[in-house]
């Protein structure tokens, strides 16, 4: 899956950008927008909701540029931005009526979903809860470790490495229960 780390900005872009340079606007849209959205959705795993986020991620880059000190650290600011504003939309009163269960309730080494349910690693993705999502992005996508992370949500390194842990069992366990194991769960291959 195509994170955002797979996109570069050039500095002297950037530093348009900073200065107001509508060109360098557009230009910086056209090459984050598919990733910032794509990390939106997947996080948070509806379409509305991820265009919102999409929207928000972009307002602030185009508000907050200014704020940048290093160009050269334009790909992590924009990954740090799109990771607050999906936890902010996961927060929010909107989106926990939506949620049945918070993830600290969950027990995610219940019965996987069938066989016909597990058909592709975005719906397997889609199966888990919103925040479990979250930190399984950020960590196997973005290549965050898991200190950040619980620096982000507000937890420890190990709230995230127990998050990585148990979403991997719930994986290993569709694997087993899946006929073309190599093509259709491949998330979480190469995750640290």
């Amino acid at each position: 899956m195509p994170g955002i780390q797979n996109v570069t900005a050039d500095p002297a872009l950037v530093r348009r950008l900073q200065d107001g340079d509508e060109a360098s606007q557009s230009q910086i849209y056209k090459q984050y927008s598919k990733p910032v959205y794509t990390m939106a959705y997947r996080i948070v795993g509806n379409k509305e909701t991820a265009e919102d986020v999409t929207q928000d991620v972009f307002i602030d880059i185009l508000t907050k540029a200014k704020t940048l000190k290093d160009p050269t650290a334009f790909n992590g600011w924009v990954q740090r931005i799109t990771a607050n504003r999906c936890n902010m939309a996961l927060r929010s009163a909107w989106f926990r009526r939506r949620a049945d269960v918070p993830i600290e309730d969950l027990n995610l080494e219940t019965k996987p979903p069938s066989n016909e349910d597990v058909i592709t690693a975005t719906k397997a993705f889609a199966v888990l809860p919103p925040k479990t999502r979250l930190v399984l992005w950020l960590f196997c996508v973005e290549g965050y470790t898991h200190k950040e992370i619980g620096e982000w949500l507000g937890k420890s390194a190990s709230y995230s490495k127990s998050i990585v842990n148990r979403a991997g069992k719930v994986f290993e366990s569709q694997l087993e229960r899946t006929k073309d194991n190599a093509e259709t769960m491949p998330l979480l291959e190469g995750c640290p």
